[in-house]
């Protein structure tokens, strides 16, 4: 998904310009309390672009670089904590 422009309210840690990519077959959703947050809504103020593939894509070595290893811990409501954050450094 390209986050285009807005208010996304499914995720936290996803603003303008952010990319995020999902592996196949992986079950995701809003995150918790959001979906409850969202009842009654009426319309909502977002741009977005999904993209579905027949075959995966493949990362460059810019967008390795750009990559946000906390995005993984935002599908908790908090961050276990025996998480560790990876990067390359």
């Amino acid at each position: 998904m390209y986050y285009v422009d807005g208010e996304y309210g499914a995720r936290k840690g996803v603003g303008i310009g952010s990319i995020t990519l999902h592996p196949s077959g992986l079950p995701h959703g809003p995150q918790p309390g959001l979906v409850e947050r969202s009842l009654g809504v009426k319309e909502t103020n977002e741009l977005a672009v999904m993209c579905d593939t027949f075959r995966p894509l493949k990362l460059t070595t810019l967008s390795r670089d750009l990559d946000d290893p906390s995005y993984a811990y935002s599908w908790y409501e908090e961050r276990p904590e025996h998480a560790v954050a990876i990067t390359g450094d």
